[in-house]
């Protein structure tokens, strides 16, 4: 009887010892470490907190993805930052027409990218097709930077400035 008690209860706590055991690794090898930005197969954002059961990762539109720690020490995890302090690089990929001013685009993109707090932004085109131009802004900015606040400025500027463009052309 203690011996089927002592598997039942092995079974029931599999999962929460893998967990366990998994958020040790994690901390204990200091890979990713909350303020980082990292993309795994469940999504991407900024870890907030790392706990010996799960992790808490920010995403794009703010809602908080709650990560057993097994999980995420299983998937295959990119991270922007590490665990040094060099500068996180992102890039923001976007779309524009053809006929669009890549020039003025280029300097008000990289203008509001250094005002939102940027180090350093270059504009990259990736394909030229009939109609659109494949774009990648590529922005280098510090772990304490916010890179959602970045991208949600540089995409409002595109918004802008493309607005401002359709006006003038409708004029």
């Amino acid at each position: 009887a203690l011996g089927v008690g002592g598997l039942a209860v092995a079974l029931a706590l599999q999962d929460t010892l893998a967990n366990l055991f998994a958020g040790l690794e994690l901390l204990i090898a200091r890979q990713i470490n909350p303020g980082d930005y990292i993309h795994f197969e469940g999504g991407e954002g900024c870890i907030t907190d790392i706990t010996l059961r799960n992790s808490v990762i920010r995403d794009v539109a703010g809602a908080l993805i709650v990560v057993p720690n097994q999980k995420l020490s299983q998937a295959t995890v990119t991270v922007w930052g590490g665990y040094s302090q060099a500068p996180i690089a992102l890039s923001i990929p976007f779309v524009v027409s053809r006929d669009a001013d890549l020039g003025s685009l280029e300097r008000a993109l990289v203008g509001k990218a250094v005002a939102a707090g940027v180090n350093e932004a270059r504009l990259r085109y990736v394909t030229f097709t009939n109609d659109t131009v494949q774009c990648l802004l590529d922005v280098k900015l510090q772990r304490e930077a916010d890179p959602f606040k970045i991208r949600d400025a540089v995409l409002n500027e595109l918004v802008n400035q493309t607005r401002s463009r359709n006006e003038k052309g409708a004029a």
